[in-house]
């Protein structure tokens, strides 16, 4: 940011100094006194860590040049990630624009090569005439008028420049993220005018040390090339050969480098936008950098603050009230978090209608694939049990025996990957009760609905079937009207069982009956799940098998009368890959042999 400069005060002479009542003082003198009234009682405002951003380049030569290693990691972490990233975009935005206006500048107005017919104004003080300014490439002028090199030499002397320069920009309002206002509009800060007031009422009584006539500070060394600001603070200075001068009027004379200088590089004003990303990762971003154990952290939690909306939202009146109340208010106090709402995982917030579902944990994955592997218990059973859709169970069975085969084959297994994602998921839990029944998801909900009925591509079509009011029209009867091979929606769902029991719930039947015949109906299951184990076996064991290892080959023996009479039998070798029509062979009969 450049260095805008107060305009030039007009010299006072010694009677104007004599009398200076509080509402002649300019607006501006003021607000500079009680800015740098601020800046001495508040000497931590240039350890900020955010002053860093105003002059990045001007930081790492007077600070961060002299900081050792450790100082430097301490600074890291109290700025935290965000602060870190900003202050490395703002520090090579400043390093790109310098060397752009360095690139830019025409050799005549370059620092080193001044041009001398060029008039000096009030923005761009003549050089001094010293021997110093030619060694000196980049010279600095300092406060009390000796020029200093560019990069200072020691820690105190960097601490000592990067202070004047706040200053200077402080006073001049160079600051956006600073409230001036809580400072220039109290008069809490005019400590020193009214102390001048109460000096001004003992200087009445008591002779001037200064002639009317006189010029406070005309022909001074430092006023003919400084620009100066007035303020009211004690100062005094010496003419060559005169006595001391005292102004009544207090003088801080400060030293400026040269305008050029001040003129090779301008960072670039910071957008809304980027100052909405920074002000972002301080709240919401610091949140999910550092995120909570046991939730999910995603964007929809948190609100603009970067706080839980659960625990902002959750107020005393909601805490339990009966004989658990003392239980409540131990498990509040120590912070717990309350349980997550659909409301919590929502990825994206401007879509608020995607919700991130749950999924099984480590535990429910264990038991699916220990109550089928183990107990020898069916899908179906399973599916019911656990509420677990029987595709998943089926997924989850494999995939239990697809790790335990990597196990045994000792391949790796991207264990941290799979415990970094299930950290961000929302998990379905595993529960026992006291009697040892299980329960997933502490019974207050399934983990997801088992008993959708699959979209038949025969129930895609719309029809308008005519049919009698008398008639009672059953799913039966509206899936004959689809497809008549189609079976009803009662059968066609993964557990058709459910909606048996149920009807028997509503019919009156008790709950002894009930369970009888669920009894029954397992039993019939179990019977035609054993009949057809019993086929299987003896159909493998009509197979021979020959392992060699890499292969294993399978000899069946067959009948060539099996292929029936026309040799296009099912039972036939080769039934599978089809046979060609014969029906424009000549001598075959082509009308029918028997009427059904």
């Amino acid at each position: 940011m450049p260095l805008m400069l107060s305009p030039t005060p007009e010299p006072q002479t010694a009677s104007s100094s004599t009398s200076h009542p509080h509402s002649v003082i300019p607006p501006q003198i003021r607000i500079k006194n009680r800015r740098k009234l601020y800046l001495d009682r508040n000497p931590s405002y240039f350890t900020s860590p955010d002053l860093e951003l105003l002059d990045p380049l001007l930081y790492d030569r007077c600070i961060r040049k002299f900081q050792t290693p450790a100082e430097r990691e301490a600074d890291g972490r109290q700025k935290g990630y965000s602060g870190v990233l900003e202050a490395d975009l703002y520090r090579s935005e400043a390093k790109l624009a310098a060397v752009r206006q360095s690139q830019n500048a025409p050799p005549s107005c370059s620092p080193q090569n001044p041009d001398p017919s060029t008039p000096s104004t009030s923005s761009q003080p003549p050089n001094p005439p010293t021997s110093q300014n030619q060694d000196e490439t980049l010279p600095y002028v300092n406060y009390v008028g000796t020029l200093d090199p560019e990069d200072p030499k020691d820690r105190e002397e960097g601490m000592e420049r990067w202070k004047f320069e706040m200053t200077i920009r402080f006073l001049q309002g160079g600051d956006p993220d600073f409230e001036y206002g809580a400072v220039d509009e109290s008069e809490e800060w005019d400590v020193i005018e009214r102390t001048e007031e109460e000096e001004k009422w003992f200087e009445d009584e008591e002779p001037s040390f200064v002639g009317e006539d006189e010029k406070a500070g005309e022909g001074t060394a430092p006023q003919s090339f400084f620009k100066t600001w007035i303020f009211h603070s004690t100062f005094s200075i010496q003419k060559p050969a005169e006595r001391f001068i005292a102004f009544p009027v207090n003088i801080l004379t400060f030293g400026i480098r040269d305008a050029a200088l001040r003129g090779l590089f301008t960072l670039e004003r910071t957008t809304r936008a980027r100052k909405g990303l920074f002000r972002w990762l301080t709240s919401q971003g610091e949140a999910l950098r550092n995120p909570l154990p046991g939730s999910t952290n995603y964007l929809g939690a948190y609100n603009k603050e970067g706080k839980l909306k659960r625990l902002v939202d959750r107020s005393p009146n909601n805490d339990k009230t009966d004989g658990d109340e003392g239980k409540s208010r131990g498990k509040f106090g120590e912070r717990e978090l309350p349980p997550e709402t659909p409301r919590d995982r929502v990825p994206y917030p401007l879509n608020p209608q995607f919700i991130s579902e749950p999924v099984l944990d480590d535990h429910i994955r264990y038991e699916i694939w220990r109550l089928i592997m183990r107990e020898g218990k069916s899908v179906r059973e399973v599916s019911v049990e656990l509420q677990v859709e029987m595709a998943r169970v089926g997924a989850v069975v494999r995939l239990r025996e697809v790790e335990l085969s990597w196990k045994r084959m000792r391949k790796p297994l991207a264990m941290p990957y799979a415990k970094a994602v299930m950290s961000m998921l929302p998990k379905t839990h595993y529960f026992k009760n006291e009697d040892g029944s299980r329960r997933p998801f502490d019974g207050k909900r399934p983990h997801e609905s088992i008993n959708d009925l699959p979209v038949h591509t025969s129930t895609g079509q719309q029809i308008f079937h005519p049919t009698s009011e008398s008639r009672h029209f059953t799913r039966a009867d509206a899936a004959k009207v689809f497809n008549e091979k189609l079976l009803p929606a009662d059968e066609r769902i993964p557990h058709p069982d459910l909606v048996i029991q149920h009807r028997e719930y509503l019919s009156g039947m008790s709950e002894e009956e009930r369970n009888a015949a669920n009894d029954k109906r397992e039993a019939a299951v179990e019977a035609k799940r054993q009949k057809a184990a019993e086929k299987q076996a003896f159909l493998e064991s009509k197979v021979k098998k020959v392992d060699r290892g890499r292969w294993q080959f399978r000899f069946t023996e067959v009948n060539v009368d099996a292929a029936g009479k026309d040799g296009r039998g099912y039972t036939g070798i080769g039934w599978r890959y089809g046979a060609p029509l014969d029906d424009r062979d000549r001598g075959k009969i082509k009308i029918p042999q028997s009427v059904a």
